[in-house]
């Protein structure tokens, strides 16, 4: 759920706590001592909290796992980066997520002058994990199911960071439905343009922005670094091939950049997504533009889409599936929601909910076969 924002340590234990629990109940045993031992040292050292604080001084956070996420993935940046940091033998790819810290490796890794601060006050954190790319895959299906015909597909990823997900068509398909089967999922049709939209976009052909992406995956999860690795290789030749692009853009001007690309193919249907990048807006912001990306559907009944990954709605949400995917449409009862389908937040098993499937396709198919008045 939105948080109050915060800036420096404010709530900065409870954040550590929350996720450093997620970490534990996931067998992430590495990240989750990472973070007891951050939170044992900013009370213990107040050099470090003077550098924390500094370093978050003009940031706001709305979300209670950015922080925690930031400091993980900073220090495991510094590991990426240099063989020698004290930390590379439980935070490099070669490691396992489970070994124990290093004594005194964390003190070092946090000392005055570390490069980690420099990375916590600039940096976000953007995992591009490649299997919420089934957000916008179940929406395809949804509307369109195996062998229907429809018109171009124009897609934009929302917050993006590389736009890893743009090509999630082009990667193996690694999700299970509710009976442990391969999920069904409809081919996708031509795809006339790849738009990614982020404050802070990420060249997937700059090494060292690429390894601050890959920074943002955790030790030990070497699957996710496979299809990390095989996506990185696609998004380069996509962009490449002028495919797909990716530009700076902020999250409040993100509907008019999507009325702009609606203008710019007026016979596609354009469908926005977005994977978890609710919960990193300010709580006013997030209202102005949840606001207008239903102007913008409201503007295009027939010609486009919203599709969401992010919490699920509180009645539906359960402890192993905790994520739901949903797809608004503008139908004759104005924008209407449907939860597609839960999943975790790095999906693998996806309950689809086979009747808000259908009643999607509904409404898509009336919107379309409704005449355009005035």
């Amino acid at each position: 759920m939105p948080l109050e924002a915060r800036q420096g340590l404010k709530g900065f234990d409870d954040d550590l706590d929350a996720q450093g629990a997620y970490f534990a109940e996931r067998g992430h045993a590495t990240y989750a001592a990472l973070l007891a031992a951050v939170k044992a040292r900013v009370a213990a050292d107040d050099g470090l909290r003077a550098r924390l604080d500094a370093a978050w001084a003009a940031r706001t956070f709305s979300s209670l796992y950015e922080r925690p996420l930031l400091v993980c993935a900073s220090l495991r940046f510094g590991a990426l980066l240099d063989a020698g940091h004290p930390l590379r033998a439980v935070l490099g790819d070669e490691a396992d997520g489970k070994a124990p810290l290093p004594d005194g490796a964390l003190d070092a890794a946090l000392a005055d002058g570390a490069p980690a601060f420099r990375w916590l006050a600039a940096r976000y954190v953007q995992t591009n994990e490649t299997t919420r790319a089934v957000a916008w895959r179940l929406a395809v299906s949804a509307l369109w199911p195996a062998g229907a015909a429809h018109a171009p597909l124009v897609l934009v990823d929302l917050g993006c960071s590389a736009g890893l997900n743009l090509v999630g068509d082009r990667l193996p398909m690694v999700w299970r439905d509710a009976a442990g089967a391969p999920l069904c999922l409809a081919p996708v049709g031509p795809v006339e343009a790849r738009v990614g939209l982020d404050r802070a976009p990420v060249d997937v052909n700059d090494a060292t922005e690429t390894t601050w992406l890959r920074a943002c995956l955790w030790p030990g999860q070497h699957d996710r670094l496979v299809r990390f690795d095989a996506a990185v290789r696609l998004a380069r030749a996509a962009t490449a091939a002028t495919e797909m692009r990716v530009e700076a853009c902020e999250a409040t001007a993100m509907p008019a950049a999507l009325a702009r690309i609606s203008a710019a193919h007026p016979a596609a249907f354009v469908l926005a997504y977005q994977t978890l990048m609710a919960e990193y807006l300010p709580p006013d912001a997030r209202a102005s533009y949840e606001a207008a990306l239903e102007a913008w559907l409201r503007a295009h009944p027939g010609r486009a889409g919203w599709c969401r990954l992010e919490g699920a709605p509180r009645e539906m949400r359960r402890s192993e599936l905790p994520a739901a995917t949903d797809l608004a449409l503008a139908g004759g009862a104005g924008v209407e929601r449907f939860v597609l389908a839960l999943s975790e937040w790095h999906p693998s098993a996806v309950h689809v909910e086979a009747d808000a499937m259908l009643a999607a396709r509904a409404v898509q198919s009336a919107a379309v076969a409704r005449p355009l008045v005035g």
